[in-house]
């Protein structure tokens, strides 16, 4: 698959098992994915690129992935451009923890763990038509 044709996805995510997992998942997919380990870098490596989809830890060490939600929508809003879907893919499941990602500016709240089949489902649903 040429460069033209990949999907840009930022995924923030801590825990180098996770980045593997969802790496491998990927693997011969559509989904290029760049991978950050803290909100803090999330936020930086967002600024720098373009990327179709974020996929956002929330529990991370410097910044979590709330604060960086909230961050990259105020990116958005500066430069005027168009929303990137943002997908919160946690361990926190509870309803306030929902609340909060919607509040935060998620799109979606994702459970972790993740089937690869529902990684790759939800990021073909969130991808920008072609």
């Amino acid at each position: 698959m040429s460069a033209e044709q990949r999907v840009p996805i930022l995924v923030a995510e801590d825990s180098e098992d996770n980045r593997f997992l969802l790496q491998a998942y990927c693997k011969g997919s559509e989904y290029e994915l760049t991978f950050a380990e803290d909100g803090q870098k999330a936020v930086e490596v967002y600024k720098a690129g373009s990327f179709e989809i974020v996929v956002m830890d929330v529990q991370m060490p410097v910044m979590d992935g709330l604060v960086a939600t909230k961050l990259i929508r105020s990116i958005e809003s500066e430069r005027g451009g168009k929303r990137t879907p943002i997908l919160a893919l946690t361990a926190n499941v509870m309803p306030n923890d929902v609340v909060q990602a919607r509040e935060a500016g998620c799109d979606l709240h994702l459970a972790k763990p993740i089937s690869k089949k529902g990684f790759l489902s939800v990021l073909q649903q969130w991808k920008p038509a072609s």
